[in-house]
Order: C-alpha cells, then structure tokens, then sequence
C-alpha cells in the first residue's frame, strides 16, 4: 500500500515535512501526525485511513508528518494551500490530528483555513486548556473529540464537557469516549481507523 504522491517540503531553517497524497474529489481530508510521527504511521495507520476515506468517498487525502511544535504554521500551510490552488480553489476541508496534530489543528489550522468537520484524537488537555477553550469558541467547525480511557488528559474531560455546554461553538462539539485505548491506540489500530473516518458524514 503507497500513496500516490509522496514528496517532502524543507522549510527555511532547514526541517524537512514530509507528506504523502492520494487523489480525489474536491473533498480534502488532512491527517496530521502526532508529535515526531511522520506522514504513514505506525502500523501504517495514517495511510490505511488515506485509503479507506478515499475508496469510501473519492476524497483527496493529504497526510502530514509533525516533526516540530510549529510545523503546521510555518510549512504544512503552504502544502495545503498549493494543493487547493491545483485543484481549482473551490474544496470541502476536513481535518483529522492525532495527539500533537490535534492540537496544531485546533489552535493554529483553525486560523489558516475554514474546516467543514474536524476529527481530533486524544489532544492533550492538561496544558493551556484556556487556549483551547480560546481556540473552540472562535473555530467554526463541528468538532468529534476522541479520547481512549487510557490517555493522560482522560481526567480532563469532564472540564471539556462542561465548556463544551456553555461556551458558543464549543456547543457543537462532540466527546466520544473509547474503552480499551491507551494514548497511541495499542493494538487498536482498526478502532483508531473506524474513530477518524467519522470526519465525513454523508
């Protein structure tokens, strides 16, 4: 299983970004890595997914590694706006993050671009959680958190549930909890799958 374009951006410090896209309609989902992954994952769990939402709905997938905090912003954007620019301009955008790569995706792509449904994957909580009430108050997006019972933040969720029924936009967000999943999904690589692909709905 490959993608159908692998190509790697090397940012002015020097970082490399790496990211794999298969082609489709003007439905792009993004997937971004938790921190230190690159763009296929393991267990090959990124380019699986890619594969499935494109042989399920012709979407165009576009899967990013994240090798630094700052990744999106200062290379990932550029990625996706070349993208959108070959394919015409006029897309849908879904975003899919695990851990790392949902927090990029909440705080920061959530300023660059206008996503019609996000799909974040055991963001941590226990840091800045003022800025991520910050960031989902002003995110026009439907957001599905995903949590396994094993992860770190897991005793945070409480506080995102109770934001979640007072403040604006956070209403519309949705908080799924999984039995069984630890932070990186051990052994649940197919659960993790079935979890993101819930980005799009038809």
């Amino acid at each position: 299983m490959i993608f159908d374009t692998e190509k790697t951006a090397v940012r002015e410090d020097g970082l490399k970004i790496g990211y794999g896209l298969i082609h489709g309609n003007d439905r792009i989902v993004i997937i971004k890595a938790g921190a230190g992954g690159n763009c296929i994952g393991a267990e090959e769990k990124y380019l699986k997914m890619a594969r499935l939402l494109h042989d399920t709905y012709g979407c165009t997938v576009l899967c990013l590694s994240n090798y630094a905090n700052d990744s999106f912003a200062r290379g990932d954007v550029a990625v996706i706006r070349e993208l959108i620019a070959e394919m015409g301009g006029e897309v849908e955008l879904y975003y899919i993050g695990n851990s790392n790569g949902s927090t990029q995706g909440l705080l920061t792509a959530t300023k660059y671009f206008a996503f019609r449904r996000m799909v974040l994957v055991n963001m941590p909580l226990m840091l800045n959680f003022h800025r991520i009430k910050e960031a989902l108050t002003r995110a026009d997006t439907e957001i599905r958190f995903v949590y396994g019972e094993g992860d770190p933040s897991i005793s945070y969720v409480p506080f995102l549930r109770n934001a979640s029924s007072k403040e604006g936009n956070l209403a519309r967000a949705e908080i799924v909890t999984v039995d069984g999943a630890d932070h990186n999904f051990a052994g649940m690589t197919d659960v993790f799958i079935q979890q993101c692909g819930s980005v799009i709905r038809d």
